[in-house]
């Protein structure tokens, strides 16, 4: 992939998380999508948070990121390609929730095993 931002991740499953409405909710941080953006940092992902806002608001949009902690490897305006969206359009944000309470689950499982 030639996108800047974009160098080191053949390979690596693409997480695109939308920001208005879905990360940015009324100005405040969705933590429930926030903490889903961390989980799936932490399973490899390279995590995009995009938004079809104009470029000229990307220093908006990754100040906020920034100030909340939010874990992301680039901000993306305009097209963009993701294996995975997050979007209040698509995998609406409150259905990851019970996503990760399935995956600890799985994984409680699979520890037993062991």
């Amino acid at each position: 992939m030639s996108e800047k931002g974009f160098e080191n991740v053949e390979r690596r499953m693409i997480c695109a998380v939308d920001f208005d409405k879905t990360l940015e909710v009324n100005g405040s941080l969705n933590h429930v999508v926030a903490k889903y953006m961390r989980r799936r940092f932490d399973e490899g992902a390279f995590i995009v948070i995009y938004t079809a806002r104009p470029w000229e608001d990307r220093a908006l949009v990754e100040a906020f990121a920034l100030q909340n902690n939010v874990i992301f490897d680039v901000v993306v305006c305009g097209k963009l390609r993701y294996d995975e969206m997050i979007c209040d359009k698509t995998r609406r944000p409150e259905e990851l929730d019970d996503d990760c309470k399935k995956r600890d689950e799985g994984r409680s499982a699979i520890d037993s095993e062991l």
